[in-house]
């Protein structure tokens, strides 16, 4: 789902600019946070007895809304410090190149900005004394190999949406 976050921010960057970028950034902060809050505020609401299961997922969902403060904040922390680096990577390639080599803005824009932020977010886990600094390491590199070939094969679509226009889908009934 995240890799899909840089795609749209690079794409808001190449057509409408950094701060448009920018906004969206954090918009997206500020959405999970308003999310957190209500997933949180949803656990003091007791479960309904209309369904079998309605303790379970209400236990389920406060084992999530609850869980460590630290795991939120580093998410977000680490959410808001790569994204930010995308969109200034981004537009710093941009401003070098004009129009040309989208695909080097967008490569090197997402691949660096994934890279903080799966290291970030993974060594959260170890500030947190849940994982070695090894098997973090591990888990960050196998995440960071997926999220390496979701970033080159999205290099197809941002050329084809940027130069997608909605007009071309109009068409004239005489």
């Amino acid at each position: 789902m995240y890799s899909g976050i840089y795609f749209a921010t690079d794409l808001l960057n190449e057509k409408y600019g950094r701060a448009e970028a920018n906004r969206a950034v954090i918009i997206g902060a500020v959405a999970n946070v308003i999310v957190m809050f209500t997933l949180v505020l949803s656990t003091y609401y007791l479960p309904s007895g209309i369904a079998s299961s309605a303790n379970e997922v209400h236990q389920a969902i406060s084992t999530l809304a609850l869980y460590s403060p630290i795991f939120v904040i580093g998410s977000i922390t680490a959410y808001l410090i790569s994204q930010t680096f995308d969109v200034w990577i981004f537009h710093k390639i941009k401003t070098i190149t004009g129009d040309k080599y989208l695909w080097l803005r967008n490569n090197v824009s997402t691949l660096s900005s994934q890279a903080l932020d799966t290291f970030i977010y993974t060594f959260v886990w170890v500030l947190a004394g849940q994982m070695s600094f090894k098997v973090a390491l591990g888990i960050a590199l196998t995440k960071y190999v997926f999220k390496f070939f979701i970033a080159i094969v999205d290099t197809i679509f941002i050329y084809f949406v940027r130069n997608f226009n909605p007009k071309d889908l109009q068409t004239t009934n005489g």
